[in-house]
């Protein structure tokens, strides 16, 4: 078979990929002198779409158990989406369900039998966007079966200007990009029709843009468009995209695959093995599920073995097991991100939602104002924490005040206002209950001494005592944040959040944690985020409880040698 004979052949198998196949219409469909319907992939459920059937037939993935190629498996997954599928589709995916593979293959076929076809895939990482291509598409490639394959890659599939970032078949006139989120992405000096954005979540900076920018590219009158990821915080752009798709305001399709999707996810029952009460609802919920997903391939009921495995899962991946093994669209968001606090305490905070006895919100986007939940009880002392913004005005300042006894949230307040304004809230709002102590963030130069004049005669201040290496000591008003103080604020935060989340009652507060992230060994703001200061204050609010009873007025704490 010549090359022209290879590429009618091909062009003619690529004018079917969208028809729903019998495996006895197999029989007729010319497979390069061969018939389909002497094909071996059992696996395959009919009728089926024959883009899996050619898939099934011509792709090869490689285990990473034996580095060995093996036939592509089509799961329930897969064929789900087949099915569902349109040209756009954003796909919230639990952890091994093998989506960027699929979409990748997917699109690997399509350029392979439509001439003059571009594909692009964009990864988050340098390092995965070159496993995806060196292991994925290049493998795929290099493996196809057989006497054909040989056949392919000499003639049809014959390859000019490969890298480690494409392909191009001359005699298609056909080319598969890898590129990089967040850097000059391969392929975009030209159009492309099929877009695959995998671990969309995972992608920093603006990502609505840079989404904006692929898209401009996708040129043609049959295009395609995946995006898809894990999921990883409850906001940005995969999670704002995927939830408007969700509720039809998208041209987007949603589609959300749990862990039970993948058949694989089971494990040896434990002798004994009785479902507990929250199993036992998750059962009766996935009964729920079935009946709307017959057509899955699934049983219809959870087996031991699998919640087996989920229980398994728990104990390995702690709060990360709802995020990578997801089972409910909306609470796999809450705990998930890179977020370092402690996710399960988080999510019972926003679910639980105590709401304030009082609030004095300014209407806007930032939800700026004062909001109470324990109003000051005689004789009851309390802590108020004045996290300083740098460049009042522009960014936010804080204040949090809880019960000193019981460490409960009593009020939050942020907002914009002046260092002198504020210094006149914090006044305000110590004496308003019951003359708190009150520590103020010191180590922000003139800002801070603005606020610390207006509590010249405030009765009872927190003040730090800094020992210097030659052994004098330095006493100064307010709290010092700084690199070495920082680490133990957060490890503190973070020992009341886990052992009692109930202390805490604002949503916004946990918003704004969520916005943080590790870095190495510290904890910040992630970048390009709106993380205000509510966190650092009731980091600061805690420390001070843990240290203000050891010490008698005027409140004095030795806090760096």
């Amino acid at each position: 078979m010549n090359v022209t004979q290879q590429i009618d052949c091909l062009t003619r198998l690529g004018a079917r990929l969208g028809d729903w196949v019998r495996r006895e219409d197999l029989a007729g469909i010319d497979f390069f002198g061969d018939r389909l319907g002497r094909g071996p992939e059992t696996h395959l459920q009919y009728p089926a779409l024959f883009m899996d059937v050619l898939r099934a037939r011509l792709v090869r993935v490689k285990d990473h158990t034996t580095q060995k190629p093996v036939p592509l498996i089509v799961g329930p997954a897969q064929r789900d989406f087949s099915r569902r599928a349109t040209d756009k589709n954003i796909i919230l995916k639990s952890g091994k369900t093998w989506f960027t593979t699929d979409i990748a293959t997917r699109n690997f076929i399509r350029i392979i039998t439509r001439p003059g076809r571009t594909a692009l895939l964009v990864a988050h990482d340098k390092s995965l966007a070159s496993d995806f291509f060196s292991q994925g598409i290049h493998f795929a490639l290099e493996n196809i079966p057989g006497k054909l394959g040989e056949v392919l890659r000499a003639g049809a599939l014959r390859t000019e200007e490969a890298s480690a970032r494409q392909l191009y078949f001359p005699e298609l006139n056909s080319r598969y990009f890898v590129g990089t989120a967040g850097s000059k992405v391969a392929g975009l000096g030209q159009g492309y029709q099929h877009l695959q954005c995998t671990e969309v979540s995972r992608w920093e900076g603006n990502v609505q843009q840079l989404h904006a920018t692929l898209t401009s590219h996708l040129i043609g009158d049959v295009t395609t468009e995946d995006l898809e990821a894990r999921p990883f915080g409850d906001h940005g752009f995969f999670h704002d995209t995927y939830q408007e798709a969700k509720a039809g305001a998208s041209s987007f399709r949603a589609h959300f695959y749990e862990w039970w999707w993948n058949p694989a996810h089971i494990a040896r029952p434990v002798a004994g093995f009785t479902a507990t009460e929250e199993e036992a609802a998750l059962c009766k919920r996935y009964a729920k599920w079935f009946e709307a997903h017959t057509q899955s391939g699934l049983k219809p009921q959870l087996t031991n073995a699998q919640l087996q495995w989920r229980r398994d899962k728990a104990v390995e991946l702690k709060d990360l097991a709802g995020q990578e093994f997801g089972e409910d669209d909306i609470a796999c968001f809450l705990g998930s991100g890179d977020c370092p606090f402690h996710a399960t305490s988080m999510a019972s905070i926003l679910e639980r939602g105590t709401a304030p006895l009082e609030s004095e919100i300014v209407p806007g986007a930032e939800e700026n104002g004062l909001m109470i939940w324990e109003k000051p009880h005689p004789g009851e002392d309390y802590i108020l924490f004045a996290d300083v913004a740098g460049g009042m005005g522009t960014s936010r300042p804080a204040i949090e005040i809880i019960n000193k006894m019981t460490g409960e949230q009593a009020a939050e307040w942020t907002g914009r206002e002046s260092a002198e304004a504020f210094g006149a809230r914090v006044k305000e709002y110590g004496r308003r209950w019951n003359n708190a102590l009150v520590a103020v963030e010191n180590n922000l130069g003139d800002i801070s001494a603005t606020v610390l004049a207006a509590l010249h005669d405030y009765p009872k201040l927190f003040w730090h005592e800094l020992k210097r290496p030659n052994g004098s000591i330095e006493r100064r008003r307010g709290w010092h944040t700084d690199a070495a103080t920082r680490p133990m604020m957060f490890e503190t935060l973070q020992d009341v959040l886990i052992c009692a989340p109930h202390l805490f009652h604002s949503r916004r507060l946990v918003r704004d944690m969520k916005l943080h992230v590790r870095n190495g060994d510290r904890i910040e703001p992630k970048k390009g985020s709106k993380a205000g200061d509510l966190t650092i204050a009731m980091a600061g609010a805690h420390s001070v409880r843990a240290r203000a009873g050891r010490t008698a007025q005027p409140w004095a704490i030795v806090v760096k040698t």
